[in-house]
């Protein structure tokens, strides 16, 4: 049987299913497949990425705490 074949014959199968419960079992299954490929960044992101590790290596951020007081602070707490 080929993957062509094997994907019919599961196709088929699901489109029989009515059981919600198993159909959503299903779906986490596969969502979590898609969970655990690698991702590939666009160059953008890549560059982002590579900023904020430059930010957080030179002590360019904030810590929970001080962001919670800033934001406490702009809404006038």
């Amino acid at each position: 049987m080929t993957t062509v074949d094997l994907k019919r014959r599961v196709i088929g199968r699901i489109n029989k299913v009515n059981d919600y419960s198993l159909l959503m079992d299903l779906m986490r299954f596969l969502d979590d497949i898609d969970d655990n490929e690698i991702h590939r960044l666009s160059q953008s992101h890549n560059i982002a990425v590579q900023t904020a590790i430059n930010q957080i290596e030179n002590g360019e951020f904030l810590t929970n705490d001080q962001a919670d007081k800033e934001i406490d602070e702009w809404l006038n707490k």
